[in-house]
């Protein structure tokens, strides 16, 4: 991630269409997280047990996944942090607060999860996916129409 910050003028240079591109990538992620089946292992058969296979499989889609790097992209340039001067040391603070966040969200939801789950109705599970999906989708919708914004009333380059 911190790679990331030698990268600020390319992210200057193309912030709109960073922002418009990576819009459409993070509202698709909520529309298709809104509509997935959260169950459909299970109605498989393949019942509660996590295999090395979905190990590895989350391993890499964490590792390597795309949609991160457009979100990351794509809040680099709605803060601003791709500017003229060198501003590397605006970036670092960032990419901790949000490392530090997404850690701390996964230790929460893992205990509520594994505190509650007996509590909780595959109703609820589906309602909260869909809730979710669709703050996912208004995030996306907000950093696309930042970048349709600079491009139509600032009259900024895509």
């Amino acid at each position: 991630i911190f790679a990331l910050a030698i990268v600020q003028e390319f992210i200057h240079t193309h912030q709109n269409i960073i922002l418009i591109v990576g819009g459409i990538v993070v509202a698709v992620l909520g529309v298709s997280m809104s509509f997935s089946d959260p169950f459909r292992k299970m109605k498989k058969g393949g019942g509660s047990t996590v295999s090395l296979t979905d190990f590895m499989q989350a391993l890499v889609m964490g590792i390597s996944n795309p949609g991160a790097v457009f979100v990351i992209l794509a809040l680099f340039a709605f803060f601003g942090l791709a500017g003229d001067a060198p501003q590397t040391w605006k970036v670092a603070p960032i990419i901790l607060s949000v490392s530090a966040g997404s850690v701390t969200y996964w230790f929460c939801m893992s205990w509520l999860i594994s505190r509650f789950s007996r509590n909780i109705s595959m109703k609820t599970v589906v309602w909260i996916n869909r809730i979710t999906g669709a703050l996912i989708v208004i995030v996306g919708i907000a950093l696309f129409a930042q970048g349709l914004f600079n491009v139509i009333f600032y009259g900024k380059p895509i």
